[in-house]
């Protein structure tokens, strides 16, 4: 017998709280009575032939050409590749049937090949456009023998909207996986072990800590969906993932501090083995000599401050609510306990083949990040690494504290502010006193990976009240320094057919880059973060790509990233702008999800 329960679900969970409008397509829809009124729904359309369309997508479909190519820079520049691969990815899309006036570049993608010679990049480009009708015009290519399915209203009100069905699909999408992990998670409440005083993890605090790691990372330390999912596949197994208090460390036990080093990019093409830092732990405490009973990340941003919970897990050993930057940095002298003059050797880095390089003794933190990052070039610019263990009182004066607390709280703003169809911008701003700077569109990016840094700019251009607005981001891993382009006049600024304002090339540089950006609206040890407009997660800088509607926030430095000591190591003029700090905001410190 048929039942309307599923409808039912789906009506449930629209992202807006007005009725809206059904569409049915497919043979299963002949089944509906659309004369009865269903929960949620304002009306029902059948487009023309909807019995043979087997999903929206098919009523709605555009004709597509896409390009993927490997090109040598050392032939040609970067903006003719682009230009091609734009002209071949437009060419095909209208000879595939695409009328011609129709098609726009709607996703172009570059990744670094560091493996192949020649200062090498991948190109993906891809084009859309309208279908074109059988007779209308010649074409290159045959094109398919059916007729072109249009889509007809009862009435002009009830095609409203159509073109949003696609985004409105991805948010339901996201907001019903929200849910279910909440439901398994029993959000809102936290398990704590009576005996130790442990906050025992579940899928929720996952979920939370792993939204609120990507934001702290400011686009570097590494998308966390990888060390994700092997959190969750340690509670699968029955594995605790296990978060102390500071205080909680046994006085006579040292703490490991652990992460990934190299650059980020990498991961597009080449996964972890996923051994690599737990094999780092074990070498530097047979090295060093001392009994690790806990385990802290390097970094709470990205992948970095999710993998130590699974090395935990797998080690049997909790990990520290806190961490060593408050944030993600792209070198290891910027480790606050090495700013304040713990000692960093031992030090051991493994790849994921096995190999170990280890080092007893070096003169400077800094030393050690210019040896070991030598070293990440030749294994794939991709390792885990660990530094001498620190000891209780060093954690709690020389660490960032309850970080992992810091990160579940704007993982749990975010995800709430999707449940309730609200911007997830404007929660953190509400929250924790985020400043956003521009909402807007991605209009460019250059990236390369080079001396085991992601490096490169991503230009993004304003939507909305930032329309007049363009501003320019530059990052090593993660993001340095937020500037914005001179005021947007009609000799600066180029409206494309989106309405997003774009940059007019300089006309006197001959390699065609944009005019140089004025004012400076951020910098490190600040935390710029480029979140999605939607569902408000950080993009991490190797999954940049133009077209992301993106929104642009700055969240204000832990005080230990801001005394004249740890901004001679990470403030602006450590990566070369000559430019003064200035503060955005004030901290607010986040209280420990662990009883002390």
């Amino acid at each position: 017998m048929f039942s309307l329960e599923p409808l039912d679900r789906l009506t449930s969970n629209l992202t807006s709280s007005c009725d809206q409008s059904l569409i049915l397509v497919g043979g299963g829809s002949i089944i509906v009575d659309t004369k009865k009124p269903i929960k949620g729904v304002s009306s029902v359309m059948k487009p023309e032939y909807y019995q043979v369309a087997n999903a929206i997508g098919a009523a709605l479909s555009q004709i597509g050409g896409c390009v993927d190519n490997i090109v040598s820079l050392d032939k040609t520049n970067r903006e003719s590749a682009l230009n091609e691969a734009k002209r071949k990815a437009v060419q095909k899309a209208i000879d595939s049937g695409a009328i011609e006036s129709s098609v726009e570049i709607v996703e172009v993608t570059e990744i670094p090949t560091t493996y192949l010679p020649g200062n090498a990049i991948r190109i993906h480009v891809k084009a859309i456009g309208d279908i074109r009708e059988l007779n209308s015009q010649p074409h290159s290519q045959p094109l398919v023998t059916y007729d072109p399915v249009p889509i007809s209203y009862e009435s002009e009100e009830e095609g409203k909207g159509i073109n949003d069905v696609k985004e409105q699909i991805q948010a339901w999408a996201f907001k019903k996986s929200k849910e279910e992990i909440i439901d398994k998670g029993n959000c809102g409440t936290r398990e704590v072990d009576v005996a130790t005083g442990e906050w025992l993890l579940n899928d929720y605090d996952v979920e939370c800590i792993c939204i609120g790691a990507g934001i702290l990372g400011c686009g570097g330390g590494g998308s966390p969906y990888l060390a994700r999912l092997r959190a969750l596949d340690a509670l699968k197994q029955g594995k605790q993932l296990r978060i102390i208090h500071p205080s909680k460390i046994p006085k006579e036990g040292f703490v490991a501090i652990t992460g990934f080093m190299g650059a980020p990019t990498v991961l597009i093409e080449k996964l972890i083995a996923g051994n690599e830092c737990v094999t780092a732990v074990k070498t530097v405490e047979k090295l060093s000599r001392r009994k690790i009973v806990a385990i802290m990340s390097a970094e709470i941003g990205g992948m970095n401050a999710v993998e130590p919970l699974a090395v935990g897990a797998e080690l049997g050993l909790p990990i520290v609510d806190c961490d060593g930057m408050g944030r993600a940095f792209p070198e290891l002298q910027m480790i606050c306990p090495f700013i304040y003059g713990c000692q960093y050797c031992p030090a051991t880095l493994v790849d994921e083949k096995g190999t170990i390089v280890a080092v007893l003794d070096c003169k400077s933190p800094k030393h050690l990040e210019d040896l070991y990052r030598s070293c990440i070039v030749n294994m794939g610019c991709l390792g885990g690494v660990a530094m001498n263990p620190l000891t209780k009182d060093e954690v709690l004066e020389k660490t960032c504290l309850f970080s992992i607390s810091r990160a579940w709280t704007i993982g749990h703003i975010v995800s709430k502010a999707c449940l309730n169809n609200s911007r997830p911008s404007t929660a953190l701003q509400n929250d924790l006193g985020a400043i956003i700077l521009i909402e807007g569109k991605v209009i460019d990016v250059q990236r390369e990976t080079t001396g085991g840094f992601a490096q490169g700019k991503v230009i993004i251009g304003g939507l909305g009240k930032y329309a007049n607005q363009l501003i320019e981001t530059d990052f090593q891993n993660e993001n340095l320094v937020v500037k914005r382009y001179k005021m947007m006049e009609e000799s600066l600024a180029v409206p494309n057919p989106q309405g997003v304002s774009e940059p007019r090339k300089s006309t006197s540089n001959e390699e065609g880059m944009f005019e140089a950006p004025e004012d400076v609206l951020a910098s490190v040890p600040d935390l710029i973060v480029i979140v999605g407009s939607d569902n408000g997660e950080a993009v991490v800088t190797e999954e940049l790509r133009y077209g992301l509607r993106v929104t642009v926030i700055v969240l204000p430095a832990h005080p230990l990233n801001c005394t004249d000591e740890a901004l001679k190591i990470v403030g602006p003029q450590a990566f070369g702008y000559q430019i003064n700090y200035r503060p955005h905001g004030t901290y607010t410190a986040t209280q420990s999800m662990c009883p002390c």
